[in-house]
Protein backbone atom coordinates (compact mmCIF):
# COMPACT_ATOMS: atom_id res chain seq x y z
CA UNK A 1 0.00 0.00 0.00
CA UNK A 2 0.88 3.47 -0.18
CA UNK A 3 1.76 5.46 2.41
CA UNK A 4 2.92 9.45 2.47
CA UNK A 5 6.45 9.39 3.72
CA UNK A 6 6.87 12.80 6.07
CA UNK A 7 10.24 13.79 7.38
CA UNK A 8 12.00 16.88 8.04
CA UNK A 9 14.77 16.00 5.99
CA UNK A 10 12.68 15.28 3.06
CA UNK A 11 11.08 18.43 3.40
CA UNK A 12 13.27 21.07 3.88
CA UNK A 13 16.91 19.44 2.56
CA UNK A 14 15.42 16.95 -1.01
CA UNK A 15 12.38 18.71 -1.26
CA UNK A 16 13.23 22.39 -1.24
CA UNK A 17 16.45 21.71 -3.32
CA UNK A 18 14.43 20.66 -5.80
CA UNK A 19 12.65 23.16 -5.90
CA UNK A 20 15.93 25.14 -5.96
CA UNK A 21 17.25 23.42 -8.91
CA UNK A 22 14.10 23.76 -10.84
CA UNK A 23 14.41 27.27 -10.76
CA UNK A 24 18.13 27.03 -11.26
CA UNK A 25 17.53 25.64 -14.41
CA UNK A 26 14.74 28.12 -15.53
CA UNK A 27 17.21 30.50 -15.01
CA UNK A 28 20.39 28.89 -17.27
CA UNK A 29 18.61 27.40 -20.16
CA UNK A 30 18.48 30.63 -22.15
CA UNK A 31 21.93 30.52 -21.87
CA UNK A 32 22.26 27.24 -24.26
CA UNK A 33 21.68 29.55 -27.07
CA UNK A 34 24.94 31.07 -26.11
CA UNK A 35 27.21 29.44 -28.83
CA UNK A 36 27.06 26.75 -31.02
CA UNK A 37 29.10 24.09 -29.70
CA UNK A 38 26.15 23.13 -27.26
CA UNK A 39 23.75 20.74 -28.96
CA UNK A 40 20.57 18.71 -27.96
CA UNK A 41 20.74 15.41 -28.72
CA UNK A 42 18.16 12.27 -28.50
CA UNK A 43 14.49 11.53 -26.55
CA UNK A 44 15.83 12.86 -23.19
CA UNK A 45 17.43 16.15 -25.18
CA UNK A 46 20.41 15.56 -23.63
CA UNK A 47 22.96 18.86 -23.56
CA UNK A 48 26.19 18.05 -25.43
CA UNK A 49 28.90 19.48 -26.66
CA UNK A 50 30.11 18.97 -29.92
CA UNK A 51 33.68 19.39 -30.48
CA UNK A 52 35.29 21.09 -33.54
CA UNK A 53 38.32 18.26 -35.02
CA UNK A 54 41.02 20.64 -34.40
CA UNK A 55 40.85 21.27 -30.75
CA UNK A 56 41.23 19.33 -27.79
CA UNK A 57 38.98 19.99 -24.81
CA UNK A 58 40.34 21.60 -20.99
CA UNK A 59 38.89 21.61 -18.10
CA UNK A 60 39.20 23.91 -15.03
CA UNK A 61 37.50 25.07 -11.96
CA UNK A 62 37.53 28.02 -9.68
CA UNK A 63 35.55 29.47 -6.53
CA UNK A 64 33.75 33.08 -6.62
CA UNK A 65 34.37 35.66 -3.79
CA UNK A 66 32.17 38.56 -1.97
CA UNK A 67 28.68 37.91 -1.29
CA UNK A 68 26.34 35.50 -3.35
CA UNK A 69 25.46 37.67 -6.07
CA UNK A 70 29.23 39.11 -6.76
CA UNK A 71 30.60 35.56 -5.90
CA UNK A 72 28.14 33.88 -9.01
CA UNK A 73 29.84 37.08 -11.06
CA UNK A 74 33.57 36.53 -9.55
CA UNK A 75 33.06 33.16 -10.55
CA UNK A 76 32.62 33.32 -14.08
CA UNK A 77 35.39 35.96 -14.38
CA UNK A 78 37.85 33.88 -12.73
CA UNK A 79 37.16 31.15 -14.92
CA UNK A 80 37.26 33.42 -17.90
CA UNK A 81 40.43 35.04 -16.66
CA UNK A 82 42.27 31.21 -16.51
CA UNK A 83 41.31 30.01 -20.19
CA UNK A 84 43.14 33.76 -21.15
CA UNK A 85 45.89 32.27 -19.33
CA UNK A 86 46.27 29.12 -21.56
CA UNK A 87 44.45 31.04 -24.24
CA UNK A 88 41.78 28.70 -24.63
CA UNK A 89 38.13 29.49 -25.86
CA UNK A 90 35.35 29.14 -22.70
CA UNK A 91 32.37 27.45 -24.46
CA UNK A 92 30.42 26.00 -21.41
CA UNK A 93 30.56 25.71 -17.41
CA UNK A 94 28.97 23.99 -14.63
CA UNK A 95 28.43 25.68 -11.46
CA UNK A 96 27.96 24.62 -7.43
CA UNK A 97 25.64 26.41 -5.49
CA UNK A 98 26.18 25.25 -1.57
CA UNK A 99 24.51 27.69 0.85
CA UNK A 100 23.18 27.61 3.81
CA UNK A 101 19.36 27.57 3.97
CA UNK A 102 18.47 27.13 0.01
CA UNK A 103 16.61 30.50 -0.06
CA UNK A 104 14.92 30.44 -3.23
CA UNK A 105 14.90 34.35 -3.95
CA UNK A 106 18.71 34.68 -3.05
CA UNK A 107 19.13 31.73 -5.45
CA UNK A 108 17.43 33.46 -7.88
CA UNK A 109 19.79 36.75 -7.39
CA UNK A 110 22.71 34.35 -8.08
CA UNK A 111 21.79 32.47 -10.91
CA UNK A 112 20.65 35.74 -13.07
CA UNK A 113 23.89 37.27 -12.07
CA UNK A 114 25.22 34.34 -12.95
CA UNK A 115 23.52 34.13 -16.02
CA UNK A 116 24.36 37.92 -17.58
CA UNK A 117 27.73 37.54 -17.20
CA UNK A 118 27.67 34.62 -18.71
CA UNK A 119 25.82 36.17 -21.51
CA UNK A 120 27.85 38.37 -22.02
CA UNK A 121 30.61 36.24 -22.68
CA UNK A 122 28.34 33.78 -24.49
CA UNK A 123 28.82 31.23 -22.03
CA UNK A 124 26.68 28.04 -21.71
CA UNK A 125 25.65 26.52 -18.32
CA UNK A 126 24.92 23.39 -18.85
CA UNK A 127 24.50 21.40 -15.80
CA UNK A 128 24.99 22.34 -11.86
CA UNK A 129 24.64 21.21 -8.31
CA UNK A 130 22.52 23.09 -5.71
CA UNK A 131 23.39 22.14 -2.30
CA UNK A 132 21.65 22.97 1.18
CA UNK A 133 24.47 22.60 3.72
CA UNK A 134 23.02 24.58 6.82
CA UNK A 135 25.69 25.65 8.99
CA UNK A 136 28.68 24.27 7.21
CA UNK A 137 28.22 27.29 5.39
CA UNK A 138 29.58 30.60 7.09
CA UNK A 139 27.35 33.35 5.38
CA UNK A 140 24.88 32.48 3.07
CA UNK A 141 26.27 30.63 0.28
CA UNK A 142 29.52 29.67 -1.45
CA UNK A 143 29.65 29.32 -5.46
CA UNK A 144 31.94 27.27 -7.82
CA UNK A 145 32.06 25.81 -10.71
CA UNK A 146 33.92 24.15 -13.74
CA UNK A 147 34.65 25.47 -17.21
CA UNK A 148 34.95 23.44 -20.69
CA UNK A 149 37.31 25.28 -22.84
CA UNK A 150 38.76 24.78 -26.05
CA UNK A 151 42.32 24.42 -27.17
CA UNK A 152 43.83 23.95 -30.23
CA UNK A 153 45.76 20.87 -30.83
CA UNK A 154 48.95 21.24 -30.10
CA UNK A 155 49.13 24.81 -28.97
CA UNK A 156 52.06 26.04 -26.62
CA UNK A 157 50.34 26.89 -23.21
CA UNK A 158 52.90 27.16 -21.00
CA UNK A 159 56.58 25.78 -21.06
CA UNK A 160 56.03 23.78 -23.83
CA UNK A 161 53.49 22.26 -25.73
CA UNK A 162 50.17 21.33 -24.69
CA UNK A 163 50.06 17.75 -24.07
CA UNK A 164 47.53 15.29 -25.89
CA UNK A 165 45.98 14.53 -22.80
CA UNK A 166 46.73 14.99 -19.46
CA UNK A 167 47.03 17.60 -16.39
CA UNK A 168 49.05 21.05 -16.33
CA UNK A 169 49.79 23.94 -14.80
CA UNK A 170 50.08 27.38 -16.47
CA UNK A 171 53.52 27.47 -14.29
CA UNK A 172 55.98 25.20 -13.18
CA UNK A 173 53.70 25.46 -9.53
CA UNK A 174 50.68 27.27 -8.21
CA UNK A 175 47.02 27.50 -9.36
CA UNK A 176 45.22 27.27 -11.52
CA UNK A 177 45.41 23.42 -12.68
CA UNK A 178 43.90 22.11 -15.93
CA UNK A 179 43.23 19.07 -17.53
CA UNK A 180 42.92 18.33 -21.03
CA UNK A 181 42.23 15.44 -23.87
CA UNK A 182 41.23 14.96 -26.96
CA UNK A 183 37.13 14.03 -27.29
CA UNK A 184 38.06 11.76 -30.30
CA UNK A 185 35.19 12.91 -32.75
CA UNK A 186 32.69 12.28 -29.70
CA UNK A 187 30.67 14.89 -27.79
CA UNK A 188 31.04 15.79 -24.32
CA UNK A 189 28.43 16.07 -21.80
CA UNK A 190 28.86 17.51 -18.23
CA UNK A 191 27.78 16.50 -14.73
CA UNK A 192 28.04 18.26 -11.21
CA UNK A 193 27.97 17.06 -7.64
CA UNK A 194 29.50 17.60 -3.86
CA UNK A 195 30.14 15.62 -0.91
CA UNK A 196 27.97 17.47 1.38
CA UNK A 197 28.20 17.48 5.39
CA UNK A 198 29.63 14.12 5.31
CA UNK A 199 33.22 16.23 5.28
CA UNK A 200 32.10 16.42 9.05
CA UNK A 201 32.31 12.98 9.58
CA UNK A 202 35.85 12.95 7.80
CA UNK A 203 37.26 15.83 10.06
CA UNK A 204 36.17 13.89 13.35
CA UNK A 205 38.23 11.00 12.07
CA UNK A 206 41.21 13.53 11.53
CA UNK A 207 41.43 11.93 7.75
CA UNK A 208 40.42 13.69 4.77
CA UNK A 209 41.57 11.59 1.99
CA UNK A 210 39.18 8.96 1.79
CA UNK A 211 36.29 11.35 1.09
CA UNK A 212 37.59 11.99 -2.27
CA UNK A 213 35.91 8.51 -3.05
CA UNK A 214 32.44 10.26 -1.69
CA UNK A 215 33.28 13.18 -4.23
CA UNK A 216 34.16 10.85 -7.42
CA UNK A 217 31.31 8.08 -6.73
CA UNK A 218 28.70 11.73 -6.92
CA UNK A 219 29.78 12.68 -10.10
CA UNK A 220 31.03 9.17 -12.05
CA UNK A 221 28.21 7.37 -11.25
CA UNK A 222 25.87 10.15 -12.34
CA UNK A 223 28.35 10.14 -15.75
CA UNK A 224 27.61 6.38 -16.10
CA UNK A 225 24.33 6.39 -16.17
CA UNK A 226 24.40 8.05 -19.88
CA UNK A 227 24.99 4.86 -22.58
CA UNK A 228 28.72 4.59 -23.77
CA UNK A 229 29.87 7.81 -21.81
CA UNK A 230 33.41 7.67 -20.66
CA UNK A 231 34.85 10.09 -18.24
CA UNK A 232 38.02 11.59 -19.00
CA UNK A 233 38.48 14.32 -16.41
CA UNK A 234 36.79 15.01 -12.98
CA UNK A 235 37.73 18.44 -12.68
CA UNK A 236 36.88 19.35 -8.46
CA UNK A 237 36.86 22.88 -6.19
CA UNK A 238 38.57 21.98 -2.75
CA UNK A 239 37.99 24.84 -0.44
CA UNK A 240 40.01 24.68 3.04
CA UNK A 241 38.92 27.05 5.79
CA UNK A 242 43.02 27.10 7.14
CA UNK A 243 46.03 25.53 6.62
CA UNK A 244 45.50 21.63 6.97
CA UNK A 245 48.42 18.67 6.70
CA UNK A 246 45.11 17.17 5.32
CA UNK A 247 45.24 19.01 1.78
CA UNK A 248 48.49 17.61 0.20
CA UNK A 249 47.45 13.65 1.27
CA UNK A 250 43.91 14.53 -0.52
CA UNK A 251 45.31 16.26 -3.22
CA UNK A 252 47.58 12.91 -4.13
CA UNK A 253 44.56 10.57 -3.57
CA UNK A 254 42.39 12.30 -5.99
CA UNK A 255 45.13 11.93 -8.93
CA UNK A 256 45.68 8.52 -7.59
CA UNK A 257 42.56 7.12 -7.75
CA UNK A 258 41.35 9.13 -10.56
CA UNK A 259 44.67 7.61 -12.57
CA UNK A 260 43.24 4.12 -11.52
CA UNK A 261 40.28 4.69 -13.41
CA UNK A 262 42.14 6.23 -16.41
CA UNK A 263 40.58 9.64 -15.83
CA UNK A 264 42.80 13.12 -15.35
CA UNK A 265 41.63 14.36 -12.06
CA UNK A 266 41.97 17.68 -10.63
CA UNK A 267 41.48 19.92 -7.54
CA UNK A 268 41.58 23.35 -7.05
CA UNK A 269 42.27 24.54 -3.93
CA UNK A 270 40.45 27.75 -2.81
CA UNK A 271 40.08 29.42 0.35
CA UNK A 272 36.57 28.56 1.93
CA UNK A 273 33.76 30.41 3.30
CA UNK A 274 33.40 27.34 5.80
CA UNK A 275 32.58 25.73 9.77
CA UNK A 276 33.78 22.92 11.38
CA UNK A 277 32.15 21.22 13.55
CA UNK A 278 33.53 23.21 16.01
CA UNK A 279 35.81 26.13 16.52
CA UNK A 280 39.53 26.06 16.00
CA UNK A 281 38.98 23.02 13.81
CA UNK A 282 40.10 23.50 9.76
CA UNK A 283 36.54 22.76 7.34
CA UNK A 284 36.43 21.73 4.46
CA UNK A 285 34.44 20.83 1.32
CA UNK A 286 34.91 19.46 -2.43
CA UNK A 287 32.66 19.95 -5.19
CA UNK A 288 33.36 19.51 -8.91
CA UNK A 289 32.56 18.22 -12.52
CA UNK A 290 32.60 14.99 -14.52
CA UNK A 291 33.35 15.92 -18.06
CA UNK A 292 32.72 13.00 -20.27
CA UNK A 293 32.80 12.01 -24.33
CA UNK A 294 29.84 10.23 -25.86
CA UNK A 295 29.37 9.27 -29.51
CA UNK A 296 25.99 10.26 -30.62
CA UNK A 297 24.88 6.77 -31.40
CA UNK A 298 24.98 6.55 -27.72
CA UNK A 299 23.03 9.43 -27.22
CA UNK A 300 20.62 8.44 -29.34
CA UNK A 301 20.08 5.35 -27.79
CA UNK A 302 20.04 6.17 -23.95
CA UNK A 303 19.81 3.77 -21.04
CA UNK A 304 16.30 1.68 -20.57
CA UNK A 305 14.82 -1.04 -18.41
CA UNK A 306 12.08 -2.74 -19.57
CA UNK A 307 8.97 -4.42 -17.66
CA UNK A 308 10.37 -8.46 -16.77
CA UNK A 309 13.76 -7.73 -16.40
CA UNK A 310 15.56 -8.57 -13.10
CA UNK A 311 16.84 -5.95 -10.38
CA UNK A 312 20.58 -6.30 -8.91
CA UNK A 313 21.45 -5.00 -6.05
CA UNK A 314 24.80 -4.18 -5.26
CA UNK A 315 27.03 -2.93 -2.67
CA UNK A 316 30.95 -2.74 -1.11
CA UNK A 317 31.65 -2.44 2.24
CA UNK A 318 29.28 -0.57 4.90
CA UNK A 319 28.69 3.19 4.66
CA UNK A 320 26.13 5.75 3.97
CA UNK A 321 27.10 7.27 0.92
CA UNK A 322 26.26 11.07 0.90
CA UNK A 323 22.80 11.42 1.18
CA UNK A 324 21.17 12.31 4.43
CA UNK A 325 23.95 12.92 6.28
CA UNK A 326 22.58 15.89 8.14
CA UNK A 327 20.15 13.76 10.30
CA UNK A 328 22.86 11.34 11.21
CA UNK A 329 25.19 14.51 12.69
CA UNK A 330 22.01 15.70 14.15
CA UNK A 331 21.47 12.22 15.73
CA UNK A 332 24.99 11.41 17.08
CA UNK A 333 25.29 14.67 18.69
CA UNK A 334 21.99 15.18 20.47
CA UNK A 335 22.45 11.48 22.02
CA UNK A 336 26.02 11.03 22.73
CA UNK A 337 27.47 15.17 23.01
CA UNK A 338 28.82 17.73 20.88
CA UNK A 339 32.21 15.45 21.25
CA UNK A 340 30.30 12.01 20.45
CA UNK A 341 33.43 10.94 18.25
CA UNK A 342 35.55 10.47 21.22
CA UNK A 343 33.34 8.36 23.31
CA UNK A 344 33.53 4.37 23.40
CA UNK A 345 29.87 3.93 21.99
CA UNK A 346 30.77 7.10 19.22
CA UNK A 347 33.97 5.74 17.86
CA UNK A 348 32.25 2.30 16.56
CA UNK A 349 30.07 4.53 14.50
CA UNK A 350 32.18 6.55 13.06
CA UNK A 351 33.65 3.77 11.99
CA UNK A 352 30.40 3.33 9.80
CA UNK A 353 29.88 6.92 9.14
CA UNK A 354 33.01 7.80 7.84
CA UNK A 355 33.27 4.86 5.38
CA UNK A 356 33.70 6.33 2.36
CA UNK A 357 31.22 5.60 -0.93
CA UNK A 358 32.00 2.75 -2.85
CA UNK A 359 32.59 4.59 -6.58
CA UNK A 360 30.26 2.52 -8.69
CA UNK A 361 31.21 3.93 -12.58
CA UNK A 362 33.85 1.29 -13.26
CA UNK A 363 31.38 -1.18 -13.09
CA UNK A 364 28.54 0.23 -13.92
CA UNK A 365 30.27 1.32 -17.62
CA UNK A 366 31.58 -2.54 -17.31
CA UNK A 367 28.20 -3.36 -17.29
CA UNK A 368 27.23 -1.44 -20.07
CA UNK A 369 29.70 -1.92 -22.34
CA UNK A 370 29.12 -5.98 -21.70
CA UNK A 371 25.26 -5.59 -23.03
CA UNK A 372 24.17 -6.65 -19.90
CA UNK A 373 22.99 -3.58 -17.65
CA UNK A 374 19.93 -1.97 -19.39
CA UNK A 375 19.85 0.70 -16.79
CA UNK A 376 21.95 1.67 -13.68
CA UNK A 377 21.47 3.66 -10.60
CA UNK A 378 23.18 4.61 -7.28
CA UNK A 379 21.48 5.54 -4.01
CA UNK A 380 22.58 8.93 -3.36
CA UNK A 381 21.05 12.76 -3.13
CA UNK A 382 17.00 11.18 -2.71
CA UNK A 383 17.72 7.40 -2.30
CA UNK A 384 14.92 5.30 -3.72
CA UNK A 385 12.79 8.15 -4.26
CA UNK A 386 14.86 10.89 -6.13
CA UNK A 387 17.22 8.44 -7.73
CA UNK A 388 15.82 5.19 -8.66
CA UNK A 389 11.28 5.91 -8.71
CA UNK A 390 11.60 9.07 -10.44
CA UNK A 391 13.47 7.74 -13.24
CA UNK A 392 11.47 4.30 -14.06
CA UNK A 393 8.44 6.36 -13.29
CA UNK A 394 9.43 8.02 -16.84
CA UNK A 395 9.53 5.36 -18.31
CA UNK A 396 5.68 4.01 -16.88
CA UNK A 397 7.94 1.12 -15.04
CA UNK A 398 8.13 0.38 -11.68
CA UNK A 399 10.43 -2.03 -9.04
CA UNK A 400 9.40 -4.83 -6.69
CA UNK A 401 12.08 -5.10 -4.72
CA UNK A 402 11.83 -7.92 -1.95
CA UNK A 403 14.92 -9.20 -1.12
CA UNK A 404 16.99 -5.96 -0.70
CA UNK A 405 20.53 -6.07 1.38
CA UNK A 406 19.86 -5.46 5.26
CA UNK A 407 21.01 -2.18 6.40
CA UNK A 408 24.22 -1.70 8.53
CA UNK A 409 23.50 -2.31 12.32
CA UNK A 410 24.66 1.36 12.70
CA UNK A 411 22.53 2.74 10.50
CA UNK A 412 19.13 1.22 11.94
CA UNK A 413 20.02 1.83 15.47
CA UNK A 414 20.39 5.68 14.10
CA UNK A 415 16.46 5.38 12.84
CA UNK A 416 15.34 4.15 15.77
CA UNK A 417 17.02 6.68 18.03
CA UNK A 418 15.47 9.76 15.68
CA UNK A 419 12.36 7.42 15.31
CA UNK A 420 12.44 7.78 11.74
CA UNK A 421 10.12 5.81 9.96
CA UNK A 422 10.78 2.98 7.68
CA UNK A 423 9.60 4.80 4.55
CA UNK A 424 11.08 8.19 5.37
CA UNK A 425 14.07 5.59 5.89
CA UNK A 426 14.25 4.35 2.31
CA UNK A 427 13.58 8.13 0.94
CA UNK A 428 16.75 9.70 2.30
CA UNK A 429 19.13 6.65 2.93
CA UNK A 430 20.82 4.02 1.18
CA UNK A 431 19.39 1.61 3.72
CA UNK A 432 22.54 -0.93 2.60
CA UNK A 433 22.05 -0.97 -0.99
CA UNK A 434 24.82 1.23 -2.68
CA UNK A 435 23.23 0.69 -6.64
CA UNK A 436 21.31 -1.30 -8.34
CA UNK A 437 21.12 -2.77 -12.28
CA UNK A 438 18.58 -3.57 -14.44
CA UNK A 439 19.33 -7.02 -16.87
CA UNK A 440 17.87 -9.33 -18.45
CA UNK A 441 20.58 -11.81 -17.51
CA UNK A 442 20.84 -11.74 -13.57
CA UNK A 443 23.70 -14.92 -13.51
CA UNK A 444 26.29 -12.62 -15.95
CA UNK A 445 25.52 -9.89 -14.32
CA UNK A 446 26.48 -10.82 -11.06
CA UNK A 447 29.05 -13.07 -11.92
CA UNK A 448 30.66 -9.80 -13.30
CA UNK A 449 29.64 -7.48 -10.02
CA UNK A 450 31.45 -9.99 -8.02
CA UNK A 451 34.58 -10.30 -9.98
CA UNK A 452 35.27 -6.75 -9.12
CA UNK A 453 35.07 -7.68 -5.33
CA UNK A 454 31.30 -6.67 -4.40
CA UNK A 455 28.21 -7.94 -2.98
CA UNK A 456 25.50 -8.38 -5.55
CA UNK A 457 22.06 -10.36 -5.19
CA UNK A 458 19.11 -10.41 -7.20
CA UNK A 459 16.64 -7.79 -5.47
CA UNK A 460 13.33 -8.35 -7.55
CA UNK A 461 11.60 -7.59 -10.70
CA UNK A 462 10.93 -4.45 -13.10
CA UNK A 463 7.21 -4.47 -13.76
CA UNK A 464 4.68 -2.11 -15.89
CA UNK A 465 3.71 0.53 -12.98
CA UNK A 466 5.67 3.44 -11.68
CA UNK A 467 7.97 3.95 -9.22
CA UNK A 468 9.26 1.73 -6.53
CA UNK A 469 7.89 -0.82 -4.45
CA UNK A 470 9.95 -2.51 -2.07
CA UNK A 471 9.88 -4.73 1.54
CA UNK A 472 11.98 -2.74 4.37
CA UNK A 473 14.15 -4.22 7.24
CA UNK A 474 11.40 -4.29 9.20
CA UNK A 475 9.00 -6.29 6.76
CA UNK A 476 7.03 -2.93 6.35
CA UNK A 477 6.28 -2.65 2.37
CA UNK A 478 6.97 0.73 1.40
CA UNK A 479 5.74 2.78 -1.49
CA UNK A 480 7.67 5.61 -3.87
CA UNK A 481 5.71 6.61 -7.05
CA UNK A 482 8.47 8.44 -8.40
CA UNK A 483 6.03 11.20 -9.77
CA UNK A 484 6.28 14.99 -8.36
CA UNK A 485 3.83 16.64 -6.29
CA UNK A 486 3.02 20.41 -5.35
Amino acid sequence: MAQEVTDAYIQTRIKKGDEGSDLLGAIFVPTLRNNNQVKLIGEERRVALEIPQSCQVTAHSAAGKGNPEEAAKDLVANLMMQAAEIKAKPVAMTDIIDSRTGDLAMLRKIAEAMKSVADKYHIAIINGENAILGDVIRGDANVSGTMISLLERGARVYTGNLPAAGTFRRYESGAPVFATFNPEGKFVVANSDGIGTKTRFYQRAGVWAPSINDFLAMILDDGAKIRGARVRAASGVFEVSGKSEQIKPTEKYMRERCTEMGIHGTLQIERGNLNAYREGVVAYNIGGTAVSVVSEEDLNNPLKPAAGEFVIAIRGKPNPRSNGITSKREVMIRMFGENWHETEVGKMFLEFLASPSTVLYPVFSELVNAGLATSVYHMSGGAYDGKFAKPLAKHNLKAELTDLFAPDWREVALCGIDKTSAGAAYGKYPMGNEGFVTTPKPDETIALIKEKGLEAQIAGKIVEGTGVELVAWNEERIYFSGVKTA
